[in-house]
């Protein structure tokens, strides 16, 4: 049994580069330096330039192949304008421990559908409990005459604008409006307590 030394292992693997040369060498064009027709490879692919460079050689500034997150649009938009606290109001008759909180939306609807908003889908959320509007038809005309009526219809493409009217808890550190669509998926959560103004 022969030991292969190191010397050996050399002179072995400078034979495979050698042949390997040779057989390059005999494949027309491989080592000739002339580009190829049509800028392809030798096997027709049309060559791709490095990222960095072109075809004449000169550099090119790297282009970035960061592609931005992008978030798919809501059903129903919606954008807080304001939002007052007051202690009550003018044809209301809220109990002790409650104010109530006017708060003014744009409800824009992204489909290519009517949308229908119920009462029970914006709504204030709070470490007590979840209030819903108290507005609408639950006043005297006059009153209902300034908030929004629902169900709220939005054609679409369409931006309505309102104020929605709620009775809520005083003392609530949490106070967040959210929005959800028909199958109950929150589509928005805005924090109050950053919007409020108390009057």
């Amino acid at each position: 049994m022969r030991v292969i030394v190191k010397s050996d292992r050399v002179a072995i693997i400078a034979g495979i580069l050698s042949v390997l040369l040779i057989s390059l060498a005999l494949v027309p064009g491989c080592l000739s330096g002339e580009p190829d027709a049509g800028n392809t490879h030798s096997l027709g692919v049309p060559a791709t330039p490095s990222p960095g460079s072109n075809m004449t050689g000169t550099p090119e500034p790297a282009v970035s192949t960061n592609i931005p997150h992008i978030t798919p649009r809501k059903k129903l938009g919606l954008t807080v304008n304001s939002a007052v606290r007051y202690q009550t109001l003018p044809g209301f008759n809220n109990k002790a421990g409650t104010g109530i909180a006017v708060i003014n939306v744009s409800l824009t609807n992204n489909l290519a559908t009517q949308y229908q908003l119920s009462r029970e889908d914006i709504y204030i959320e709070t470490e007590k409990d979840q209030t819903l509007e108290h507005g609408g038809d639950r006043l005297s005309a006059d009153m209902a005459s300034k908030y929004f009526h629902f169900p709220v219809r939005i054609n679409p493409g369409e931006t309505k604008t309102g104020s929605i009217v709620y009775i809520v808890f005083t003392g609530t550190t949490k106070n967040n409006l959210v929005l959800k669509d028909n199958n109950q998926t929150t589509m928005a959560r805005v924090d109050l307590n950053r919007i409020y103004t108390y009057s």
